[in-house]
């Protein structure tokens, strides 16, 4: 929040937009935050269950309660970082069975509709964000790498072979491999996943 408390009503508000935003993107199953995830109040006379946010939504008067209600809750406690500036909040992909392929263009789109929320700071982190950038990594770098690979082997070859026809078959022999192999890789639509 510009602000800086996540607890007052403008920190509360930009919450509640990220829970909103991030349960309304393509793949993400389930969001827990401090305004969303229910928690049980009341004393022995009555037990409400249900999100710290109530039918009244927050307002200037409400919000005070509402940080008292997650200061006193152990679990969302945990979800606000002790100088109340930072919060967590919990986006679960849903279960896919093509996860590696649809991850990236799920974390775009949660990225896309988080950024349309005014006052809000977010940074992704987590399992999914991580794969991610580790798959990115290892297929934009590996071009790097393989370029340096065969600029070795061609060196190498030069020295062993002495000439440049037996070098120029040799890797044209193991780049046509290559090549054909990735194409049999990709005929039968499997992705390339470093990880």
């Amino acid at each position: 929040a510009d602000g800086g408390d996540m607890l007052d009503a403008e920190g509360l508000r930009i919450l509640q937009a990220v829970d909103d935003k991030s349960e309304a993107v393509e793949g993400i199953a389930h969001v827990d935050g401090v305004v969303d995830t229910p928690t049980v109040s009341g004393d022995f006379m009555e037990i409400r269950v249900g999100p710290i946010v109530g039918e009244g939504g927050i307002t200037e008067d409400s919000h005070e309660g509402m940080a008292s209600a997650i200061l006193a809750d152990p679990q969302l406690q945990e979800l606000v970082s002790e100088d109340r500036r930072m919060s967590t909040v919990v986006a679960q992909m849903e279960a896919m069975d093509d996860i590696d392929a649809q991850r990236d263009g799920v974390l775009v789109n949660l990225r896309a509709a988080l950024d349309e929320i005014p006052g809000a700071e977010v940074a992704l982190g987590g399992i999914g964000v991580i794969y991610a950038a580790l798959n990115e990594a290892s297929t934009v770098g590996a071009l790097g790498f393989i370029a340096g690979s065969y600029g070795l082997i061609t060196v190498l070859l030069l020295l062993l072979f002495g000439r440049v026809g037996p070098v120029a078959l040799t890797l044209g022999t193991v780049g046509l491999g290559a090549t054909w192999l990735m194409g049999f890789y990709g005929l039968f639509d499997r992705d390339i996943n470093m990880v």
